[in-house]
């Protein structure tokens, strides 16, 4: 690998030439060979390469007035490329771009049309959690109801995080065990709400709670009507990275089209059977983007990388 400094004449240079590609790091430019990517061939990798091919073959069975809207779309819409040069995409490939973020999003309709608009909101800044979960020491006042108020005299372990869902046990009156998600936690955690499906009733006594391993994600913004939150993430590196590059993989897509639900996403089941558990201290990458159920435009994502700790 050379580093490389440009001059007046080549001031910037991306991608490849012969066998030599030319690229950019932390470290400035650099020229480097061109290496073969590695093909794993997974079940995922050849229905990624599937699903192109079949797009690419409905686009030509598009009438000549369909692929006319699409290249005069295309025409129209501006973006960057990698030396932030504004350029334009062809019809076919603005074609293939929506099409392939509406294979993610449920009960989609192909477009047999270039789209109106390509507008899409986006998630904004992102409050994620990543916890191993763990034991806490709770304390309980009497209540009753479905969603009983608990008071936490001390914990151990890490702190309840609103979302996880926690088992109360061994009470010292009656020994009632209580199960339910946690909806609200007060300053300090003095107290916590939890989301019990039957009635409570527990007088004034001490008993364990223990909190599963979460991982959850609130965006700023909840998508629109008619769109839906596609969760990306990577396996756990290093805390103080913060480079992912193309490791993201789709887990989970988020909103109903009607009436996209406003609460926290939780990835937990779907970040594990992916990645597996990872290291306390690891950063977890995460990107949320929000993509229109009609047309495919998506909006700009959001990264985040909480720690799991």
């Amino acid at each position: 690998m050379a580093l490389v400094t440009y001059g007046p004449i080549v001031s910037n240079a991306r991608k490849k030439i012969g066998g030599i590609v030319a690229t950019k790091g932390h470290a400035g430019n650099f020229l480097r060979s061109k290496v073969a990517p590695i093909q794993p061939r997974t079940t995922a990798q050849r229905n990624v390469r599937a699903n192109f091919t079949a797009l690419a073959k409905t686009w030509q069975t598009l009438g000549a007035l369909a692929i006319a809207s699409f290249n005069a779309l295309a025409a129209s819409v501006k973006k960057k490329d990698r030396l932030g040069n504004s350029v334009t995409s062809t019809g076919f490939q603005l074609f293939m771009s929506l099409s392939r973020n509406l294979l993610s999003v449920p009960s989609y309709a192909p477009l047999t049309t270039a789209p109106a608009s390509l507008v899409a909101t986006s998630p904004g800044t992102l409050a994620a959690v990543a916890g191993p979960g763990g034991t806490q020491v709770l304390g309980a006042v009497t209540v009753t109801g479905p969603n009983a108020v608990y008071a936490i005299t001390s914990y151990a372990g890490p702190p309840p995080e609103v979302g996880q869902t926690i088992t109360i046990a061994a009470y010292a009156t009656g020994g009632n065990n209580v199960t339910g998600k946690i909806t609200a936690i007060a300053a300090a955690f003095a107290s916590l709400t939890l989301a019990t499906t039957t009635q409570v009733t527990e007088a004034l006594g001490t008993g364990t709670g223990t909190a599963a391993l979460a991982m959850q994600i609130t965006p700023t913004t909840y998508p629109a009507t008619g769109e839906v939150a596609l969760v990306f993430a990577a396996a756990g590196i290093s805390a103080g990275r913060s480079f992912v590059g193309k490791a993201y993989r789709l887990i989970q897509v988020f909103g109903i089209i009607a009436t996209p639900p406003a609460i926290p996403y939780d990835i937990t089941a779907n970040y594990l059977a992916k990645f597996g558990t990872p290291s306390v201290g690891k950063a977890i990458p995460i990107l949320v983007k929000h993509v229109n159920g009609t047309s495919g435009a998506a909006g700009i994502p959001t990264a985040a990388l909480p720690l799991f700790t």
